[in-house]
């Protein structure tokens, strides 16, 4: 075991049987499988310790994610409680999140606790003085969360992984791996899931679940954004752009966009792919998935973006909808005619 990860248990110990002290657990803005999975499997850890904890949103989960044991005790953040919340949080506890700006609304919460841990499989930009277990070969965050488990079980000589937990974390596994059909999983990812197997999880329904259940406006908004897509440099860039108010015209979610971009990828001759929504702000959010000839992340980074190898993305500002595909095409293009993409 790392020395980060013996001292991040270490700590979370010191605040075993103390009821006004709370450890806060933060997934980033946007929490997706692996973050929630892998926030709740710890809160779920933490109760479990007599350790006070909860994991707190900055907006309200996905539907297709509510079916995660303690779903119902995820909190989201109203800043009319930061004060309370600020008195008794004694551990802010980043999950899948490792620079502070990935938690929103909660940022300044997060930044004024008495300390801070974070756990990511993400590179992170933000200072050292933070305790941190980043380990970027990781497939998921859940990797990490279930290694602290594992880690908190050997010192305190309790079986603490459970049906509940297995299942919290073999979602948070199958959401970053597709299922472990992605190139960032590994071995350990495998060996991971076979210890979590160990439990009765119904993997056919977790799969269903977080990937093929769909909703007539899901269709709807994949049928309208890929109908529109443009391919460009001979097909090698796909890019599709979803305008303010067409979510909203169709009863769509956010969680609706989950995929799209992925499928836009797919196509035959696609290296990567870029989907641009209008947020209510003006800003323009931009997902990245590619193939292994395209280094999404580095790409991200030219706009102070980042994320995974083949999966990123960024935000863009003070640009239309139509300027800013504009300038991700022609960014995009002269990425690849540098022969920067590998």
């Amino acid at each position: 075991m790392s020395e980060e990860l013996q001292r991040i248990a270490d700590l979370l110990l010191t605040f075993e049987g103390q009821d006004d002290s709370l450890v806060i657990i933060y997934p980033h803005v946007g929490a997706d499988g692996d973050a929630l999975g892998s926030a709740q499997a710890l809160f779920l850890t933490l109760s479990k310790l007599n350790i006070n904890s909860l994991v707190l949103v900055d907006e309200k989960q996905q539907q297709k994610l509510l079916f995660l044991p303690g779903s119902d005790q995820v909190r989201v953040f109203d800043e009319a409680d930061a004060e309370a919340l600020a008195a008794c949080q004694k551990l802010a506890f980043a999950v899948d999140c490792a620079d502070s700006v990935r938690v929103g609304r909660r940022r300044q919460l997060y930044e004024e606790a008495p300390q801070q841990a974070v756990v990511d499989h993400h590179a992170s930009s933000d200072p050292t003085g933070v305790l941190r277990l980043i380990d970027i070969t990781a497939a998921a965050t859940s990797e990490l969360i279930y290694a602290l488990i594992k880690c908190l079980e050997e010192k305190t000589e309790q079986e603490l992984i459970d049906y509940p937990i297995a299942t919290c974390l073999m979602a948070a596994l199958i959401s970053d791996t597709g299922s472990f059909g992605f190139s960032n999983t590994t071995a350990r990812t495998f060996r991971v899931a076979s210890k979590l197997m160990a439990w009765p999880i119904d993997l056919a329904n977790l799969n269903f679940i977080m990937f093929y259940r769909t909703s007539r406006p899901r269709l709807q908004l994949a049928g309208a954004v890929l109908n529109k897509a443009r391919f460009e440099l001979d097909g090698r860039i796909a890019l599709g752009i979803v305008p303010a108010g067409l979510m909203e015209k169709l009863g769509a979610l956010d969680e609706d966009l989950d995929g799209l971009v992925g499928q836009l990828r797919n196509a035959e001759g696609v290296e990567v792919a870029f989907l641009l929504r209008e947020q209510m702000d003006g800003s323009i959010r931009v997902n990245i998935r590619s193939n292994e000839n395209f280094n999404a992340a580095e790409f991200a980074c030219l706009f102070e973006g980042g994320g995974h190898v083949r999966a990123a993305g960024l935000t863009l500002t003070n640009v239309s909808l139509d300027e800013g595909a504009e300038l991700i095409l022609a960014e995009a293009t002269e990425f690849i005619q540098k022969g920067k993409s590998k």
